[in-house]
């Protein structure tokens, strides 16, 4: 059986950034999928992805990027986790962070993850993109979860929906090479 969504409509980094937007695609299309719009931005029908509308790319993207970009101090190539949550305190979109600790705490993400998706709601998460054969040594990626079943998880990524079986998530997941609390991360959101 499957559970959550069955697929999630989400944007792609920012072209003039492209290798450390993904927090900010992450931050626009939460945004996109509560129904807010702070900036003023028109929605266009996006026939090909969902016939919903949806903001304009580029113009999403450069507000997000303009007022939450990048933060990581080593040449703005990353975006820390309270640049997301200062986002969605900003927006006011509710969400919950999740934070266990690395080795013993697998399971018990893995559970936390499903009950969150299970009610429909999507979960943002860091993976280790080497980890899937998707990305360079050390490269972290935030995405959004927002499905799974006994075989795998689904989640938004680069501007499409993939599958992954849940060892190679889990593997990637964990996120190996940085400290506590990136670890099975997880921002719950409540849309």
């Amino acid at each position: 059986m499957y559970y959550g969504r069955e697929s999630f409509f989400n944007y792609d980094n920012f072209e003039e950034q492209s290798h450390n937007t993904c927090g900010q695609a992450v931050i626009a299309t939460i945004l996109d999928h509560s129904g807010k719009d702070p900036y003023q931005i028109e929605r266009r029908f996006e026939a090909r992805v969902d016939a919903t509308l949806h903001f304009s790319p580029q113009r999403i993207l450069s507000e997000v990027v303009r007022d939450f970009g990048p933060n990581w101090v080593v040449k703005n190539s990353l975006t820390v986790r309270s640049q997301i949550k200062k986002a969605l305190d900003t927006y006011e979109i509710d969400y919950r962070e999740v934070v266990h600790k690395p080795l013993r705490s697998a399971a018990i993400a893995r559970e936390s993850l499903e009950a969150h998706l299970r009610q429909s709601q999507p979960v943002v998460v860091l993976i280790d993109t080497h980890a899937l054969k998707m990305g360079r040594r050390f490269t972290l990626h935030w995405c959004i979860a927002f499905g799974y079943d006994e075989e795998g998880i689904s989640i938004a990524t680069w501007g499409k929906n993939i599958r992954i079986p849940w060892h190679d998530f889990m593997r990637a997941w964990r996120c190996w090479f940085v400290t506590y609390p990136y670890n099975y991360y997880q921002i719950q959101v409540t849309l």
